[in-house]
């Protein structure tokens, strides 16, 4: 898929199916992704991307909020 990845289209979509996504866990999510995705290799890299960014991020607000 040929697309411009700065694009208002891409990152509306790419947006839409973060916050599908980050709502799924383990293989249901996996399998949402690679459907969502297709074959378009950038987008999924960027979905992952940023699923990989969130769950770091939410960890590291979990660690902070147990400390004294």
């Amino acid at each position: 898929m040929v697309h411009e990845r700065q694009g208002i289209e891409y990152h509306a979509r790419l947006k839409e199916l973060f916050f599908v996504a980050v709502e799924l866990d383990g293989e249901e999510r996996r399998l949402f992704v690679k459907w969502a995705c297709c074959e378009d290799r950038e987008l999924r890299a960027d979905l992952e991307s940023l699923l990989r960014y969130h769950h770091h991020a939410v960890s590291a607000d979990d660690r902070k909020a147990g400390e004294p």
